[in-house]
């Protein structure tokens, strides 16, 4: 067994995207424009149309960039962060938000798709400005935006692709460490219906290709139309990444701050003292509550049938039980490290505590750093989820 077991500490970008998420949904204000937030238009294109020719393309850019840098202002990111208890904004894009580059082969080609040209600018502007408030971006790609699916042809699936590798760059050469995870989606209304083998080798692709630029970047895939749904029937945890976001769309009247929300999670309450309190305690109590750990896992095995000793087995080496043990230290250390890391500084502070959210998924962000270690990885994994659930126990969250 290795002898340099020394997995890094999760850093800030990790907190973020890996933390229990709840926030609002900020709908259409990257995909469409002021006038139809005022219902003058049917649809986006027709609105910039309207526009172009009425105002011309200067004065249309110039209208719709402020009507983009007016998201979300400092009064309301305040009240989303110390009145409502938001961790996370949800932002819809879609091809004409990147620019006239993505809106090649599309109805929106030429002087439409101009308007955009510093939409993506100002997105990234907004995930700075929520970084500093500790307010994390998921990314929303819708493939159904502005009434265009790029579900329909080969052609269009090819710009729904590089849409979102370029998103992924941006994201991860640009160190917008605000973002939280990029997810693809439809809308609920199916507009084409596209062959699911061929979605399916693109859903593949997509996901290579993400993984291939930054590994540890979240993506979530949520297609509800009927043939996302058939092509997911199988996955056993389809990675819907819907909790505890709602909608506030900032074209409606109410602030998206003052948007009525679900009860916030009670980590997310807690006052800086009571944090401090907690991590104090926790730390503490460490090696007893390690102690307790390993006495249960020593009274399964003592009632363990025969029969299900001899495919879990993994703990009862000494091998094993110390693989289990550097599990149990990790899991344990990184749900401090998200618990306090407001209070500690290492994200923008405020009240309240973050925790692991999907522990599935940072088992496998964890999984990765300790793969070239000589681990028992079974009794490894068993550890870090038990060490995560002994302290989020221990504290009360």
């Amino acid at each position: 067994m290795s002898d340099l077991y020394c997995p890094l500490p999760p850093r800030d970008q990790d907190i973020f995207r890996f933390r229990r998420p709840y926030g609002v949904n900020l709908e259409s204000t990257f995909t469409q424009g002021p006038s139809l937030n005022q219902a003058t238009a049917p649809n986006e294109l027709e609105a910039l149309n309207s526009s172009i020719e009425t105002n011309g393309l200067e004065a249309t850019a110039s209208t719709w960039q402020s009507h983009w840098l007016s998201a979300l202002p400092n009064d309301e990111l305040l009240r989303l962060k110390d009145t409502c208890h938001c961790n996370t904004i949800q932002l819809a894009l879609g091809f004409l938000t990147l620019g006239p580059l993505f809106s090649q082969g599309t109805p929106f080609e030429g002087a439409p798709s101009q308007v955009y040209t510093r939409c993506w600018s100002a997105i990234k502007h907004l995930i700075e400005r929520c970084h500093a408030y500790g307010i994390g971006i998921l990314l929303n790609f819708n493939l159904t935006a502005n009434e265009v699916d790029l579900r329909f042809s080969p052609d269009s699936l090819a710009l729904a692709r590089d849409c979102i590798a370029f998103i992924a760059q941006e994201v991860t050469f640009h160190a917008l460490h605000g973002v939280v995870g990029l997810r693809v989606s439809t809308s609920s209304k199916e507009q084409s219906r596209p062959d699911p083998p061929t979605l399916r080798d693109w859903y593949k692709e997509v996901r290579m290709i993400v993984s291939a630029i930054d590994e540890f970047l979240p993506l979530y895939i949520s297609d509800d139309s009927p043939a996302g749904t058939e092509l997911f029937r199988e996955c056993e945890a389809p990675l819907h990444h819907h909790q505890q976001l709602v909608q506030a769309d900032s074209g409606q009247s109410e602030p998206a701050g003052t948007t009525t929300l679900p009860s916030a999670p009670g980590h997310l309450l807690l006052s800086r003292d009571e944090v401090q309190t907690k991590a104090q305690k926790a730390r503490i109590e460490r090696p007893q509550l390690l102690r307790e750990a390993l006495a249960r896992l020593e009274g399964e095995e003592e009632v363990r049938e025969k029969g299900e000793r001899a495919t879990q087995k993994y703990c009862n080496s000494a091998a094993g039980r110390q693989s289990f043990v550097h599990g149990w230290d990790l899991g344990y250390s990184d749900a401090l490290r998200f618990f306090d890391a407001a209070v500690e500084g290492l994200v923008p502070q405020r009240a309240g505590a973050d925790k692991i959210g999907e522990v599935e998924l940072w088992a496998r962000r964890r999984a990765r750093d300790v793969a070239r270690l000589e681990e028992n990885h079974q009794a490894w994994e068993l550890g870090l989820r038990r060490g995560i659930a002994d302290f989020n126990r221990f504290v009360g969250i």
